[in-house]
């Protein structure tokens, strides 16, 4: 046993030595004075475009907001010129209008003309693209890299295009567009080369994937405490539910299953154990009154009673406890969830807790009467059309009333 210890405690120093030696001819040494100098020579410049122009089959539009859409389609025209040599350059873009998809972003060959109209825009067979934009949000600031757009163009103007990811338009403020480039004297610094694996180390840990994120950490919204407000289940006149497309307005509704219809009442009131369901909007209903505080769902006539997942699937209303079950997020995040109403950009998901953009509040498949609402997959709620909600003071959503739906 001595002997086999021995044997395996010199492989470990012979294995060290190897290891200290082959990172050690990888490793470059620089002096704080190199380091001083070289941050000193850096510089940002930022560039506002010389052309910002929304482009569609209408015409050319000069407005405040820069829009990429699918339906109707319509493009970003950027042009910016006198750039200075960079070793990073970032677009800057302040979203106006929320978009699953902000937009796919091209180099052009070619410049803008004079008069640019549809039809001489700059060719697709002219375009690289160099980025794509995911989801973003109103009010949110996105810096996209374009560094290799700028440091391959053949002279000092850069032209990009953005192209619609989908049809749900993103906006952007057209004066708060821009191009940062940093400058230096110095050469981009190359990193080193892997070192050689060596068999008998363990093989390298890739990063940690970002995670999704806690809700209870985000910011707190600005939805006040005591604000009352029905929570609908948005809908589009796209839409086909139950093979129909007939405007339906279902909102979140404390109380018991289906049962025979009752005369209509404005005394509606939540009792701890109720499920939550869908029901047709009615501002006079009280037991579609809500609020909110902290990521909680409350009953508005008993604020003692908050949304609970009573189960790994359904809602009930129980009493509130301030636990990571009775904890809720609008989406994409939680400065998303608000009480403006009934406008596309202001629809947002609602995620329980830590599950943000996994598992949304809907209910299975197409809507009907007296449906839970429960957590499924989110992609499975978009399949559907049935992840998006709208939250707005009674009775903004009474009844099959809404114009702008």
């Amino acid at each position: 046993m001595n002997g086999f210890i021995l044997a395996q405690f010199i492989r470990l120093v012979l294995a060290g030595i190897f290891i200290t030696n082959v990172h050690a001819s990888n490793l470059r040494f620089t002096s704080y004075s190199d380091l001083v100098e070289r941050r000193a020579e850096e510089k940002l410049i930022v560039y506002t475009p010389s052309i910002a122009k929304n482009i569609n089959k209408q015409g050319t539009f000069d407005g405040d907001e820069l829009i990429v859409d699918g339906d109707p389609e319509s493009h970003i025209l950027l042009q910016f010129n006198d750039l200075s040599d960079a070793v990073k350059a970032e677009l800057v873009l302040f979203c106006s209008n929320d978009s699953g998809r902000g937009g796919k972003i091209y180099l052009s060959e070619t410049p803008i003309v004079p008069g640019v109209t549809w039809d001489n825009q700059p060719s697709p067979s002219f375009l690289t693209k160099v980025a794509e934009l995911g989801r973003v949000m109103r009010d949110g600031m996105y810096k996209v890299d374009v560094t290799e757009a700028v440091t391959t163009r053949t002279n000092q103007q850069l032209t990009l295009v953005i192209l619609p990811g989908n049809n749900n338009g993103a906006g952007y403020i057209k004066n708060e567009t821009k191009l940062e480039i940093t400058t230096t004297g110095q050469p981009p610094e190359i990193p080193p080369k892997d070192p050689p694996v060596n068999p008998d180390e363990d093989p390298p840990v890739d990063p940690p994937k970002d995670q999704p994120v806690d809700p209870l950490e985000e910011p707190p919204t600005d939805i006040v405490a005591s604000d009352k407000f029905q929570l609908m289940l948005w809908f589009n006149k796209d839409f086909e539910w139950q093979d129909t497309r007939e405007q339906r307005s279902w909102c979140a509704t404390c109380g018991g299953g289906k049962k025979k219809k009752k005369k209509k009442t404005s005394s509606g009131t939540c009792k701890h154990g109720d499920s939550i369901r869908l029901k047709e909007c009615d501002g006079d209903n009280k037991a579609q009154w809500w609020k909110w505080k902290n990521g909680q769902v409350m009953s508005y006539t008993d604020d003692d009673l908050c949304w609970d997942q009573d189960t790994p699937e359904y809602f009930k209303l129980k009493k509130c406890n301030g636990g990571g079950d009775q904890r809720f997020a609008g989406g994409p995040s939680l400065r998303h969830f608000n009480t403006n109403g009934n406008y596309d950009q202001y629809r947002f998901e609602l995620y329980p807790n830590n599950q943000v953009g996994e598992s949304c509040v809907t209910q299975r498949h197409h809507p009907r009467n007296g449906e839970e609402l429960l957590g499924l997959p989110c992609d499975r709620a978009q399949s559907h059309n049935t992840s998006y909600w709208i939250a707005a003071s009674p009775p903004t959503l009474n009844g099959h009333s809404l114009d702008d739906a």
